[in-house]
């Protein structure tokens, strides 16, 4: 998870200023179905800020919780790395800090 200027894990607004409303009430929205989804992190219903995500596995349980807005196209290799990289104990963040340099959208 990342996107929080912060870096508290609790901080971040959208580009509008405030939270917004959750884009995966419709038919065709995009599920949690593969590795390298893209999807907004929330608190809760239309919480949306500035924080997001990036799944290694599919997470169906994510569907109906959490907006999906992308997927990952390339740096596969990037996403192993990370996934490999070294945990806190007893939790999913990274023993040490990674902070992403780059992204490119198409």
């Amino acid at each position: 998870q990342t996107g929080d200027p912060t870096g508290t894990g609790s901080g971040g607004e959208s580009y509008w200023g405030t939270p917004f409303r959750d884009e995966f009430d419709n038919k065709n929205a995009a599920k949690h179905d593969s590795r390298g989804v893209l999807a907004m992190a929330n608190r809760g219903p239309g919480t949306n800020g500035s924080q997001w995500y990036i799944t290694f596995r599919e997470a169906p349980n994510l569907d109906g919780k959490h907006t999906v807005f992308g997927k990952l196209v390339g740096g596969d290799d990037i996403l192993d790395a990370l996934e490999k990289l070294p945990r806190k104990d007893g939790t999913e963040r990274p023993a040490k800090t990674v902070k992403i340099k780059e992204v490119v959208m198409y």
